[in-house]
């Protein structure tokens, strides 16, 4: 791509951002352009603003959340992965995902209830599919939950 046509592609995106503030998948792809262009200030505050508003589609936050994991942000990591429960409440993984950061943190007491939500998810879902990916069966391999093996919620739950 020339120069020119970076500078103009660019542009049209941070106007698309400007006029439609509220269009999360816009913001999250300009944050990635950004990172590219190595400003993470500014990488930081768009994804600030797709975790703050009330309108932001789960595929933007997930993907706000693979960013801050990218530049090794860990509480705007946790910050996202809490929001992505509130979008996505239904979604095992995102309970899972959550739990893991807060164990990898040394958060166990925050971890474990996080987990037990994302497991209850997957048991609700692997009644629904059998084939399912099964996440309780990953939990007891997962070296970021070693600490929260000794709960009774975690090394009872039985496997599919």
């Amino acid at each position: 791509m020339q120069p020119l046509q970076a500078r103009n592609d660019l542009q049209t995106m941070e106007d698309e951002v400007r006029k439609n503030p509220n269009n999360s998948q816009a913001a999250v792809q300009l944050a990635s352009v950004y990172l590219q262009m190595q400003q993470t200030g500014r990488t930081v505050q768009l994804l600030d603003g797709v975790l703050t508003n009330t309108a932001a589609v789960p595929n933007a936050v997930v993907r706000a959340a693979q960013i801050f994991s990218q530049i090794g942000d860990w509480p705007k990591l946790e910050a996202s992965l809490e929001r992505l429960t509130k979008v996505s409440p239904d979604s095992p993984e995102a309970w899972y995902d959550l739990a893991a950061l807060k164990a990898n943190l040394g958060k166990n007491a925050e971890a474990l209830p996080a987990l037990a939500h994302a497991l209850d998810l997957n048991t609700q879902r692997l009644q629904r599919d059998p084939k399912a990916h099964d996440l309780a069966a990953e939990a007891r391999q997962e070296s970021r939950f070693t600490a929260l093996k000794n709960q009774p919620r975690v090394s009872k739950t039985p496997s599919h």
